[in-house]
């Protein structure tokens, strides 16, 4: 009997040693079931971190597409732009060369006209004078011709004089009376071809 006693009582032992292994392993397996739920947590946020990751990549992976396809068509614009303006610079560049070149020229004639007009002012002068010189040359022969159209006046009543006493001679002497009338017709018009 002692030998099943001390069996029990060994059996005692090892069933309490049992139950405080199972308490640990219950302590143990809560303590596990606890770190798993933690880790489950993880895992569930380590999840939901990745597909919000590659989410986020994807975006940016687009707007970076986005911004580059819009970036690559203001790019073309602005090189079209450039090299219209560059077309256009040069054009002007030309039309300005041609400008200056037109302005050279006009330069050049206006000298040659500005050395035509001091020419011409020296032949206007020139003219003017001989102007001025034959205006009073004409007044001179002016004045003279008047002197001379009194003087023909003057003649013109001498022989007019002369002429009415040739004609009283002649009728005096009553000679030459068909000629002297023939005569007086003749000298009268050569009195008003004098007198003109």
């Amino acid at each position: 009997m002692s030998r099943f006693k001390a069996k029990k009582v060994e059996t005692q032992r090892r069933l309490a040693r049992v139950d405080q292994n199972m308490l640990r392993l219950s302590d143990i397996v809560e303590e596990v079931e606890s770190r798993l739920r933690a880790v489950r947590a993880q895992a569930s946020k380590a999840v939901r971190y990745r597909e919000y990751t590659e989410r986020l990549q994807e975006l940016r992976t687009y707007v970076g597409m986005t911004d580059w396809r819009r970036l690559s068509e203001r790019l073309d614009t602005l090189e079209g732009e450039q090299a219209e303006f560059t077309e256009a610079l040069g054009t002007s560049t030309e039309q300005v060369e041609k400008v200056e070149r037109s302005l050279k020229t006009l330069d050049e004639q206006l000298a040659e006209l500005a050395e035509r007009a001091v020419k011409d002012d020296s032949i206007l002068s020139s003219f003017r004078l001989g102007i001025a010189e034959q205006d009073s040359k004409l007044q001179l022969h002016r004045t003279r011709a008047q002197e001379l159209s009194e003087q023909v006046a003057k003649g013109l009543l001498n022989v007019e004089r002369i002429g009415s006493s040739v004609k009283q001679t002649l009728a005096d002497r009553g000679a030459f009376v068909c000629g002297s009338a023939e005569l007086s017709l003749g000298f009268a018009e050569l009195l008003r071809e004098v007198g003109d």
